[in-house]
């Protein structure tokens, strides 16, 4: 609103005032860039459209929504919540600083710190059954993970045609995947995720919906 009530004192019509003020706003032109990104992975969000996407591109496409928060930073603390309110600045500055280190942490250093951790090799390749195929890993220190049967990790086998895709895989005896994964294929892997592993749990009933 305070946006188009200056553009409407300006004395430029409406198009060239919302140019200017984009262009020579404070913090605008990075915000407006940031506004374009949210709206262009929004489109690519629509049923229709995502999908005609392979599920990897639409994944990573997600990732310019990293790119359009930051952008808009800067103009979040020019306005009146933030200029006349160091406190108010200094929280919302360190919230977001709390959240790009849990970021970064969690998404891109814990797969790698954990690849390098455990060391996790493709053992074998075995078919079991026409279109069922087994893939079993072995690693070290294994018993860190905490893993339970029952739960999942997202796999990423790093191996051309492979290595850019994360997929769920839940943890039994067999490991299951495609047969295009080579002997000695190193997969990385995030953490377990629960399922219906509470251990120690006793459930006389449960109902269990799938789809």
């Amino acid at each position: 609103m305070a946006t188009g009530a200056r553009v409407g004192d300006s004395t430029a019509g409406l198009l060239d005032g919302s140019v200017r003020l984009i262009v020579n706003g404070p913090e605008l032109p990075k915000a407006t860039i940031g506004l374009v990104l949210f709206v262009g992975v929004g489109i690519v969000s629509v049923r229709k459209v995502r999908r005609r996407l392979p599920y990897e591109l639409w994944h990573y496409l997600h990732f310019v929504t990293y790119a359009g928060i930051f952008l808009a930073f800067g103009h979040q603390l020019l306005g009146p919540d933030f200029l006349d309110d160091p406190l108010a600045t200094a929280l919302w500055l360190a919230l977001y600083v709390s959240v790009t280190f849990l970021l970064i942490w969690y998404r891109f250093l814990t797969p790698v710190r954990r690849g390098l951790r455990h060391r996790l090799t493709v053992a074998e390749i075995r078919r079991e059954s026409p279109g069922v195929v087994s893939v079993y890993l072995i690693g070290e220190h294994l018993h860190e993970l905490g893993a339970e049967p029952g739960q999942f990790f997202r796999w990423r086998f790093l191996t051309r045609g492979l290595w850019w895709t994360a997929n769920p895989y839940s943890l039994s005896a067999r490991y299951s995947s495609v047969s295009r994964i080579p002997r000695s294929c190193a997969p990385a892997l995030d953490h377990p995720h629960r399922t219906h592993t509470k251990p120690g749990s006793a459930i006389r009933k449960m109902t269990i919906l799938c789809a």
